[in-house]
């Protein structure tokens, strides 16, 4: 899966489900771009997503990135 510029993320399903993903770029100005990425799994086989402290009650988990890149 392509990620943000200068961020690094493996995503690992091991289960049945789906992962789904919007990445888009916006350039401010020559200098300055932002980058946003909204990303969602769904397990179809599973109640509840993780384990221990990262555990949800649910069978979906939703991410939120944001990057800020200034160009000098």
């Amino acid at each position: 899966e392509s990620d943000l510029e200068y961020h690094y993320a493996s995503s690992w399903l091991s289960d049945q489900g789906c992962r789904l993903y919007l990445m888009v770029r916006y350039d401010v100005s020559s200098k300055l771009s932002v980058g946003f990425k909204y990303g969602a799994t769904t397990l179809t086989d599973r109640v509840h997503f993780g384990s221990g402290l990262d555990q949800i009650d649910g069978d979906r988990r939703q991410q939120w990135h944001v990057n800020l890149l200034w160009k000098w």
